[in-house]
């Protein structure tokens, strides 16, 4: 019979591709993992592992029985929080994931009020970037996500709910050589060093190139990062151009050390979505979850329209219908 610790010393090894490294994750000696894996492979008749001494490979079984594991792994763990919740109403672990503008937004705010609600609930949140988090998501080391949807939509595996948008300003530092322009266009901003959160998606970095090929110089990509509060507090101490929706940098705005500069263009909004497997049921305590983020998302919107005045240091911000949305 195949047991549950045999699948998960199975799944570690195939995701490391290395005895050393599972047997550690695991918490195995490398002898008693190895044993576990023989006893697996002789349980079910077919040999998974194609060892040798330099390189571990999974054999077509080997890569067929993985995702079968996985699922099972996932599903039994799924049934263990529910029978939980069940039991106490809020007992359990949620295995979410956050891109770093929802997580910095407005998925704090929703967890927040999800454990007030069930004390007892464990929630394990990954932030990352939406490539990140789908291998996670379809890895089933989380059960949602929420995150970038642009470029997931021909997705087959995932189930999209996308969320309300925010819109999205390009902030830059008090005294920025962009705040004395008037009647600022992309043109202007894409000679000046690009700092953003996370992997840009196409719809973003289309507009910023097709705007660039006119011009006698192309974006330069400053800095990538996954945490918020860095690309806010370097903005303070350079000319780079970084870009947030207006409830990120409020705080930088009504202190002054910050501006959001009065350039509003369509495609920089927010293309949020609550990601999940397709066809796979969500756990009470995740579609509670949604709803509570959907609730947070549209709080945070309302707190946008209010902040709108303070745009351009006092400057209504005026669209630009000349640069339309990338589709």
């Amino acid at each position: 019979m195949i047991e549950t610790r045999q699948l998960k010393h199975f799944a570690a090894l195939a995701e490391h591709l290395s005895f050393a490294r599972a047997s550690r994750v695991v918490h195995l000696s490398q002898s008693a993992f190895s044993r576990s894996i023989r006893s697996l492979e002789s349980t079910l008749g077919v040999t998974l592992i194609a060892r040798d001494k330099r390189h571990v490979e999974l054999t077509n079984a080997g890569l067929m029985f993985v995702q079968q594991a996985k699922e099972i792994l996932f599903r039994t763990a799924e049934l263990q929080r529910q029978v939980e919740l069940l039991r106490g109403g809020s007992r359990g672990v949620l295995r979410a994931g956050a891109g770093p503008y929802p997580a910095d937004l407005f998925v704090g705010d929703a967890v927040g009020r999800l454990l007030a609600a069930h004390p007892g609930l464990q929630v394990n949140l990954e932030v990352g970037d939406w490539t990140t988090l789908r291998h996670h998501l379809k890895s089933r080391s989380i059960e949602f996500f929420i995150g970038e949807t642009t470029d997931l939509v021909d997705d087959p595996e995932l189930h999209l709910d996308v969320m309300k948008q925010h819109q999205g300003y390009f902030v830059v530092r008090k005294g920025h050589p962009l705040t004395k322009l008037r009647n600022l266009s992309l043109k202007d901003v894409i000679p000046y060093p690009l700092a953003v959160v996370g992997r840009l998606a196409s719809r973003f970095t289309t507009a910023l190139v097709r705007e660039a090929v006119s011009g006698e110089k192309r974006p330069v990509l400053a800095i990538q990062s996954t945490h918020t509060p860095i690309l806010r507090s370097l903005l303070a101490h350079c000319d780079a151009v970084s870009l947030f929706t207006l409830p990120q940098v409020e705080a930088e705005i009504r202190t002054g050390s910050l501006v959001a500069l009065p350039l509003v263009l369509p495609w920089v909004s927010t293309q949020f979505g609550f990601v999940s497997i397709r066809n796979q049921a969500l756990s009470p305590s995740a579609a509670e979850f949604k709803r509570i983020a959907n609730d947070a998302n549209e709080a945070a919107i309302q707190r946008s329209w209010n902040l709108a005045p303070l745009v351009g240091g006092g400057r209504q911000a005026t669209q630009r219908r000349s640069e339309a949305p990338v589709r």
